[in-house]
């Protein structure tokens, strides 16, 4: 993964992004022995492709896994911290609508313990919609009532920092 950095710019940041859903994610996190075996695994591969961080998209950590999400993210915090220092980024990716943010995701605690938080705020509307709506809209529509005026990147970036 370091090829990347000498080509073009030594500024580049390489961030190995981790994707998975509940049924991936649950078994390596599930409690604190496969929790510390997977952050050990995790240390171990950032350190052999001497990456600048790890990234974690969880698609949904929802209802049962939020809290050993949390969890997890606390224990691999303390294990970089010891292994890397402050140099190293820990990121994640979460979902944009609020009842996803909500159901899914303990905010607080994950801003005090990872360095960025991407807001996945490319889809708000799909072809299950009711109405026709852009995927990723920056502003509400003015025609959008209710709920809708929820799906936005302005709307959801105020609420996540809320």
């Amino acid at each position: 993964m370091r090829d990347y950095r000498t080509r073009d710019s030594n500024k580049l940041k390489v961030i190995p992004s981790l994707v998975g859903d509940d049924a991936e994610w649950k078994e390596p996190i599930q409690n604190s022995e496969t929790q510390t075996k997977f952050i050990m695994s995790l240390i171990e591969f950032a350190k052999s492709q001497d990456t600048d961080g790890l990234d974690f998209d969880w698609e949904y950590s929802c209802s049962d896994y939020k809290s050993l999400y949390n969890q997890f993210i606390k224990e691999l915090h303390l294990a970089v911290q010891e292994t890397f220092g402050d140099g190293f980024l820990l990121t994640t990716a979460v979902g944009a609508g609020k009842n996803t943010i909500d159901d899914c995701y303990e905010i607080e605690p994950l801003g005090q313990l990872l360095d960025l938080i991407h807001l996945m705020t490319y889809n708000y509307h799909s072809i299950y919609d009711k109405q026709t709506g852009y995927s990723s809209s920056i502003y509400p529509k003015s025609i959008e009532k209710g709920e809708a005026q929820q799906f936005n990147t302005e709307w959801s970036a105020a609420y996540l920092i809320e």
